[in-house]
């Protein structure tokens, strides 16, 4: 990365730290609203990879750089009810790409649970190369379909 471009994200890092949107979302990323989760549905592999410091960093520059916006349906949120999701499944992809940012996108809670419900589907049906292959895209038309939403927004790809 040249000095410029670099100077250039980290002045940027630095204004969304400052944000008062980015300090609610850390705040509410520490009262513990997934310890219920983790302790009767994830692995522990998944556990140590949620709160690691690269992927804490990952989610949150995620959710700041899509403005707090669910890139499915478009609705603007709080912080805290937002998700950086894989576009492809983590446990899909081998260990280098799980932190790749371009990879992540920025759900609601509701748009979120439609895409995990869509995800079992597909693994219990055996379209695992389905699931490899999906885009943003394919994931948009998918959710929208499965919650008759009409006249969403154009997708922020």
């Amino acid at each position: 990365m040249r000095q410029a471009e670099y100077q250039h994200v980290k002045a940027e890092r630095q204004k969304m730290k400052n944000s008062s949107l980015y300090n609610e979302l850390i705040a509410n990323r520490t009262r513990g609203k997934q310890r219920h989760y983790n302790l009767t549905r994830r692995d522990a592999e998944s556990i140590r990879f949620y709160r690691s410091g690269q992927w804490k960093q990952i989610r949150d520059y995620r959710i700041a750089y899509d403005q707090y916006t669910c890139q499915c349906c478009g609705n603007n949120y709080q912080a805290n009810r937002l998700t950086a999701d894989h576009v492809v499944m983590r446990k899909l992809l081998p260990s280098k790409q799980q932190l790749d940012w371009h990879n992540l996108w920025t759900l609601c809670n509701r748009c979120n649970a439609v895409k995990q419900q869509l995800e079992i589907k597909f693994q219990k049906e055996g379209k695992v190369n389905q699931l490899k292959n999906m885009s943003k895209s394919d994931w948009k038309k998918l959710i929208l379909e499965k919650e008759n939403i009409k006249n969403a927004p154009a997708p922020f790809v």
